[in-house]
């Protein structure tokens, strides 16, 4: 419901270009103008580049966060799909009576992310890591 409720809000108020937008003000136009000016596709066609698709899949680094992206999806899919049978057939946990328990993980998730993004964009001020390598790091 939320996403939904998201979605007409989205489509009613975000536009693409900040002439269309319904209030905005003419110093607010005047300064978007004056901060960003006209963009490539503006100025020649108003059509947008092509997208080089053979350059990208061909890329490296397209590839690495690919396959990166695509194993950390299963394997967190893996875990939503099994943790609870195997909480239930291995440990002999009753889920309905321990359902905050077996959230645990998921929750350590969320609080480990947030933590290794804290420290890595620390780490990454300070000039002790790059970052390229805190994106590898992280990813892992």
């Amino acid at each position: 419901v939320a996403c939904l409720v998201w979605c007409v809000v989205w489509f009613l108020v975000v536009t693409s270009k900040p002439k269309d937008y319904r209030w905005i003000s003419e110093a607010e136009h005047n300064y978007i103008k004056q901060s960003i000016g006209n963009t490539v596709a503006s100025k020649t066609t108003n059509r947008a580049p092509p997208l080089p698709l053979r350059s990208i899949l061909t890329s490296p680094p397209f590839w690495a966060i690919f396959v990166a992206g695509l194993g950390g999806s299963v394997g967190f899919f893996t875990l939503l799909t099994y943790l609870p049978l195997y909480m239930k057939n291995m440990l002999h946990y009753d889920m309905k009576s321990s359902a905050a328990f077996s959230g645990l993980p998921y929750l350590g998730f969320i609080i480990l992310s947030l933590v290794i993004g804290y420290v890595g964009d620390l780490l990454r001020q300070k000039g002790y890591i790059r970052t390229g390598t805190l994106r590898k790091v992280s990813e892992t």
